[in-house]
């Protein structure tokens, strides 16, 4: 997409930012591999660059980091423990690149060498005393809302949904007398 293109679907979607603006943080993604540029003149085409992988937990973490800001660790914690359904890691929560979470307890688990061998299968070195976390709390609107973005990232709902939100009722509408 040329820059045009998408400054005008990020303003269709209630963000409007200057296009140099957005040059700048285009030129940002190239320069870490996420995007390819393609020059076609008098424009430039940006384009996803298939061999940037992301993983889950940048995923994860680049979302909680939107979601809240003020305390994105404990937002980690508990939607790798919803997904994965077993205790996380601190080395897991460390690659969501946010700090450590403030409401955890430690967990001691039988299968922590099962877990450590099939991380280590896909490329994950946890250290055999790298604690295991569980969280205390859950605020299960932030987790719905991570989980929500993190399908959004991966599949394009705007086929599915109408264009605007007129044809969304709000509120049930109070009955005439």
């Amino acid at each position: 997409m040329s820059i045009s293109a998408i400054a005008k679907r990020l303003s269709e979607r209630g963000t409007k930012l200057n296009r140099l603006f957005l040059t700048g943080y285009l030129e940002a993604m190239v320069r870490v591999g996420i995007l390819n540029v393609k020059e076609i003149k008098p424009s430039k085409v940006y384009s996803m660059n298939p061999e940037k992988h992301f993983d889950i937990y940048e995923l994860v973490g680049s979302i909680c980091l939107q979601i809240d800001p003020e305390n994105p660790a404990d937002r980690v914690l508990e939607t790798l423990y919803l997904l994965f359904n077993r205790p996380i890691f601190l080395r897991e929560v460390e690659k969501c690149n946010v700090d450590i979470p403030e409401n955890y307890k430690k967990a001691n688990s039988v299968k922590r060498l099962e877990y450590i061998e099939r991380l280590g299968k896909i490329g994950m070195k946890i250290p055999e005393n790298n604690a295991l976390l569980e969280p205390t709390g859950r605020d299960r609107n932030s987790t719905l809302a991570i989980l929500i973005q993190l399908l959004k990232n991966k599949v394009d709902f705007d086929a599915y949904s109408p264009e605007d939100s007129e044809g969304i009722q709000k509120r049930l509408d109070e009955p005439e007398d």
